[in-house]
């Protein structure tokens, strides 16, 4: 019997044991099933967190890059300022572009200051409109270039063009008026040209696009300069037109730039763009077949060149087609404040310290009254 007794006694501390390790694993195995789950749950947190962060980081970028891009810029004001060039040609007119610090003067009209006493109406409609050089929605009608041709100063046969975005349309707007009206309002229509219209439309609608270097149109032509584009070099808009200079032997020399042409000393040069930088270029000596062409380029920076106040263009270099050294001839725009006067310069420069040679204006008369002028750029060579 009491051998019986200790059998069952060890039975029961056996099945004792066996129950209590089978609790351990259960409750190991449910422990280890919270854990996973909780792992899983923590996961798709994660995972919920991050493609949201993701969302917010993409629409954070496509709002900054719509916020970065404009509807108008230097780019597009240059080939505006190029086609109404071969446009005025066309039509036999002859247009000067006007900004802030050169207004139209048609009939006494002087736009776009003028906009500010808010006597335009477009289409019979008083709007107001405003001068916006990116192009942004802060008028009902929004000038992003004007245009004039005075008809030799007369009152009659001159027009004023306006470049304009109105309700996210690109529109040009002319007038021929040349006297006041019963309103009071200056009256602006829709062009009916619709080749200025189109374009105008073309190039509001175009993008700027960085063309890689390996995808550059090479020259074919013999000369070697494999380094150089057939793609015209436009120059600027501020430089277009004919530029007068007050010599020392008291006499009138002129400059001009009329798309990517430049006129000077009695030649006449075809203006190209160039992949690198003119000293960088080689070229064959013995092919003259380009005599008048010309590489032009804009300097990376002005930095350390100009004031704040003095308005700077970009700094134009141009050199021959086949010239090996030197640095060429560098033009650049600034506007000036003069006894009060606000006046646009175009000056010319040359060698390795863009040393000023000259001093342009946009008439004989200002040329001569003003021809002793310096300006905070000048250099001239030993300074």
């Amino acid at each position: 019997m009491e051998e019986i007794s200790l059998k069952n006694a060890h039975n029961k501390i056996t099945l004792t044991l066996l129950l209590g390790l089978c609790t351990l694993l259960l409750g190991a195995c449910g422990q280890n099933t919270t854990n996973t789950t909780s792992s899983n749950t923590k996961t798709t947190d994660n995972s919920s967190n991050a493609k949201k962060h993701s969302t917010a980081k993409s629409f954070y970028s496509k709002n900054s890059s719509t916020q970065s891009s404009s509807v108008w810029n230097d780019t597009k004001d240059d080939k505006l300022a190029s086609f109404m060039v071969t446009w005025g040609q066309t039509m036999k007119q002859s247009y000067t572009q006007c900004t802030p610090d050169r207004n139209t003067t048609y009939t006494g009209l002087h736009y776009p200051n003028d906009f500010s006493d808010n006597k335009t109406a477009f289409s019979n409609h008083k709007l107001s409109a405003g001068w916006s050089p990116d192009g942004s929605n802060k008028y009902k009608v929004n000038v992003v270039a004007i245009y004039e041709d005075t008809n030799g100063g007369s009152t009659i046969g001159g027009r004023i063009y306006l470049f304009t975005i109105q309700d996210h349309t690109p529109i040009v707007y002319y007038t021929e008026q040349n006297q006041g009206t019963p309103d009071g309002l200056v009256h602006f229509e829709p062009t009916q040209n619709t080749d200025l219209s189109n374009e105008f439309k073309n190039i509001v609608n175009s993008k700027k696009t960085a063309t890689p270097k390996s995808a550059t149109t090479k020259s074919s032509n013999k000369s070697g300069s494999s380094d150089t584009n057939d793609q015209k070099f436009v120059f600027p808009s501020r430089m277009q037109g004919t530029w007068y200079a007050y010599t020392d032997e008291d006499k009138i020399q002129t400059v001009s730039f009329d798309g990517n042409l430049w006129k000077s000393m009695g030649k006449t040069d075809k203006a190209f763009e160039a992949s690198k930088h003119p000293s960088e270029i080689t070229y064959d000596a013995n092919d003259t077949s380009k005599d008048n062409w010309v590489v032009a380029t804009f300097m990376e920076s002005n930095d350390g060149i100009f004031k704040g106040d003095e308005n700077p263009s970009r700094i134009v270099n141009i050199r021959g087609w086949y010239q090996g050294s030197g640095d060429g001839t560098y033009y650049y725009n600034t506007t000036q404040t003069v006894d009060g006067k606000k006046i646009e310069v175009l000056t010319e420069a040359g060698g390795a310290m863009i040393a000023t040679t000259a001093h342009y204006y946009k008439s004989p008369a200002l040329a001569k009254e003003y021809a002793s002028n310096d300006y905070y750029a000048d250099h001239h060579g030993d300074d």
